[in-house]
């Protein structure tokens, strides 16, 4: 009798296995019994040993680490912040409403774009075979792929659920926690209705690592990293957010390869953070080697001083965002370079690359095609809404050089620069002699002659290299041919001319 007792306890317990390192420490390794219990197993993890979730699992809870653990899932293994609602009635008007309601969770903190309406600011989120349906206003009467609430906040569906699976989202987060020193591997994450500010998976403490995984469809952000140091986000998918893929705020930590896309599908105001990857005040931080593509509206954003401050961008693959595709703003001390950065900037007449009211920027060997405009260095003032920002008002040691750009004139397309110096402030500085903002041997592609439209600008616009070139916005700048421009593209597997716009 106590045998059988003792091993029906075991059942219940997670499987904990000690493991000797050559050092002659242990570290504990425990393996989930089930599918079932996500914090409870976490709670059941020693301090600093590894949970490795069981192949297939789907979790759908929110959990709290405090702790240093890393987390391991097996094959497919998910948390989900939505849950299965199978009880719907079809309504008189031919309309489906589901049996459960939702809580009032409050408007978002956001603000939308207008042409949007004011999607940004409600929370609730409806999936049909993990495609998201779109939210109109309650108790107005959705059409095909969307959804409402009624007065009762009762779910109203167009579509026929039956023999489908319909996901709800009733939790605002995935994993956060004060913990330092986590790591979580090869997890999918889906469905969160988190506000501004924190991220349906939130790293808040240092040396946090989340690698191999894929963060999708939480409300405002996927991810946060906002006030730690040592994080590292490795080869994650991150897609589908309402407001940005990854977020921060004052803090030093490595991006690195995976995939940013498809981001801001609630209609978040750009200038509210809206896009792929946008971090505030940054201290020390490096991008690298990401394809961030299709975001609304900023591919890579970097915004607001911090004292000291690093900034690398490097080797990404930057394609497909209306706004600018690398977007350096009131930063210090940024490097850009070795980057791909292609078809950006066309919905918003935007930018490949961006420098606005920052100095002390290295821009080099990168890689720009068909961008609405190449590399643009702005000096606007900021005082005039950053009373705290005087020193952004001046613009110093910009280095462009050494970058490949492939532009071609297009008939209605005015204001479109392969290189340009815009000093937008009267009182700002950016041609001062002093200033010491240079460009040089950058290297420039047109399939048409000089003379039918603008192709540069300092201080005024430019038809022609040679006149460019007289300026200190560009030096020993030259024109590819049109073998160099064919080699360029099949060594970057870049399209071979602008797609229509």
């Amino acid at each position: 009798m106590f045998i059988r007792k003792a091993l029906q306890v075991l059942v219940c317990l997670p499987l904990v296995l000690v493991i000797a390192t050559s050092a002659g420490h242990q570290i504990d390794t425990v393996k989930a019994a089930d599918c079932s219990g996500l914090q409870a197993a976490i709670d059941g993890t020693p301090e600093s040993g590894t949970l490795t979730l069981p192949a297939g699992c789907v979790y759908r809870e929110s959990a709290v680490i405090t702790k240093p653990i890393t987390i391991i899932g097996g094959e497919g293994v998910q948390i989900r912040g939505s849950d299965i609602w199978t009880d719907w009635m079809q309504r008189e008007d031919g309309r489906w409403a589901s049996s459960l309601t939702l809580p009032d969770y409050g408007p978002a903190n956001l603000q939308c774009d207008p042409s949007a309406g004011d999607r940004c600011l409600w929370k609730e989120q409806v999936f049909v075979d993990d495609a998201p349906l779109t939210q109109i206003a309650q108790g107005k009467k959705p059409a095909a792929n969307q959804f409402a609430l009624d007065s009762e906040r009762h779910v109203i569906l167009f579509d026929n659920p039956n023999g489908h699976t319909i996901e709800v989202t009733t939790r605002k987060f995935w994993l956060n926690g004060p913990a330092d020193n986590v790591t979580i591997d090869n997890i999918i994450f889906r469905h969160a209705s988190n506000d501004r500010g924190a991220g349906a998976l939130d790293a808040g403490g240092d040396n946090w690592t989340v690698e191999n995984s894929s963060l999708g469809y939480a409300h405002a952000a996927d991810i946060a990293i906002s006030q730690v140091t040592g994080t590292h986000l490795l080869n994650n998918e991150i897609f589908g957010a309402g407001q940005a893929g990854v977020v921060g705020n004052n803090g030093s930590f490595v991006i690195e390869g995976g995939r940013v896309h498809d981001n801001n599908i609630e209609g978040t105001k750009p200038s509210w953070a809206g896009g792929g990857i946008k971090i505030s005040n940054p201290r020390d931080i490096v991008i690298t080697g990401v394809e961030v593509d299709h975001n609304h509206d900023n591919g890579i954003w970097t915004d607001v001083p911090n004292t000291p401050q690093s900034v690398v961008i490097s080797n990404n693959r930057v394609h497909h965002n209306p706004g600018d595709g690398i977007r350096v703003e009131v930063t210090t001390n940024a490097n850009v370079f070795g980057n791909i950065v292609y078809e950006n900037g066309w919905d918003r007449k935007k930018t490949g690359i961006a420098l606005n009211a920052s100095s002390d920027a290295n821009v080099h060997d990168n890689v720009l095609a068909w961008n609405y405009s190449g590399i643009q260095v702005r000096n606007p003032i900021r005082t005039d809404k950053h009373s705290d920002e005087g020193a952004y008002d001046f613009v110093n040691n910009i280095n462009v050089h050494h970058n490949t750009i492939l532009d071609q004139e297009l008939a209605g397309k005015s204001g479109r620069y392969a290189l340009s110096w815009v000093k937008a402030y009267d009182q700002g500085n950016l041609y001062d002699q002093g200033a010491g903002n240079i460009g040089h041997q950058n290297g420039y592609y047109y399939p048409s002659p000089e003379g039918t439209a603008d192709r540069f600008f300092w201080e005024n616009p430019f038809s022609t290299l040679s006149e460019f070139n007289n300026t200190p916005g560009e030096k020993k700048g030259y024109y590819l041919t049109e073998q160099q421009k064919d080699e360029i593209i099949a060594r970057y597997l870049l399209p071979a001319q602008p797609e229509p716009h």
